[in-house]
């Protein structure tokens, strides 16, 4: 979300301080007064603040181990919360074993209210959001029908909670969506088809970084974005194992300051100095060994 600078957008700053602490009902009072008037930019954080703190209004959190909690509304829920409680661990459980992760960060899973579930929402297929005192998962309620899609959003999110952790947040988007879309379902081979005959565009590592807008107008080029990135996430996981991975993410959380000023002297990314120290390979030559490879997928 932006940072506001000018002195008339306190109230937003205030509300954004508050949402990050999930103090939803103050955060939600503070924009909901000050609107988005001139503002227009923020809607999108507008409709995510509304559609959470309309959740936590009728919603009961219950703990389900000691690191994960479950909010849901339960008149939406009804008798599926032992149901819903067991996927969202299972998901949880296989996503950690994939990234050779232990469930030490605290997290919330949360199940939308079924008035936030409209066209206008920020993010129709969950989003991910790093919280105090927690990493809060939000998903959409219409997934609670199709135990598939519920299961591989769950474990989507829950792989961007270990990604954000292990890396310190400090991994580039396409890396994070790399791991995600890797962990959350099995081989697009449509997609592979698209990206190996060229009739898909394979994207640069500056290009494709920002191409992972869901409320972008080019809806055809976010799902392209988030194939390239999974078959990238797929070609670095059979490079090596689950461990790599990991050590892949937490070299990005590594680097000191004089690593950092070689880095820069030498035009590298944090993420191509992770990536060499890891797997060999720099960055842009991933993408490209990762293109060249799709014929053996």
């Amino acid at each position: 979300m932006p940072f506001i600078h000018t002195p008339e957008h306190v109230a937003w700053k205030a509300a954004f301080e508050n949402y990050y602490w999930d103090r939803l009902e103050e955060s939600w009072e503070l924009v909901e007064e000050s609107g988005v008037g001139e503002l227009s930019y923020l809607l999108g954080a507008y409709r995510l603040i509304e559609g959470e703190y309309r959740t936590r209004v009728h919603s009961e959190i219950s703990p389900i181990l000691p690191w994960l909690q479950f909010e849901r509304v339960l008149d939406e829920t009804g008798g599926e919360d032992a149901r819903l409680g067991a996927e969202i661990v299972a998901a949880c459980d296989y996503a950690a074993e994939r990234l050779a992760w232990t469930h030490d960060a605290a997290t919330m899973v949360s199940i939308l209210a079924g008035e936030v579930d409209r066209p206008w929402a920020t993010n129709p297929y969950g989003y991910c959001v790093d919280k105090h005192p927690y990493d809060k998962i939000c998903l959409p309620s219409h997934l609670i029908s199709d135990p598939r899609q519920f299961f591989e959003a769950t474990a989507h999110e829950y792989a961007h909670v270990i990604s954000l952790n292990l890396s310190q947040g400090r991994a580039p988007r396409w890396l994070g969506e790399a791991i995600s879309v890797l962990v959350e379902r099995p081989l697009d081979r449509y997609a592979l088809r698209q990206f190996r005959s060229g009739r898909w565009a394979w994207r640069a590592p500056e290009d494709l970084e920002g191409m992972f807008d869901v409320n972008s107008d080019d809806r055809d080029g976010v799902y392209r974005a988030y194939q390239q990135a999974g078959l990238i996430g797929r070609y670095l996981a059979e490079s090596g194992d689950s461990a790599k991975l990991r050590q892949l993410l937490v070299e990005h959380a590594r680097e000191g300051l004089w690593p950092s000023l070689r880095r820069s002297i030498a035009g590298r990314s944090r993420t191509d100095n992770a990536l060499r120290a890891v797997y060999g390979l720099g960055e842009a030559e991933l993408f490209q060994k990762a293109l060249a490879g799709l014929s053996e997928f």
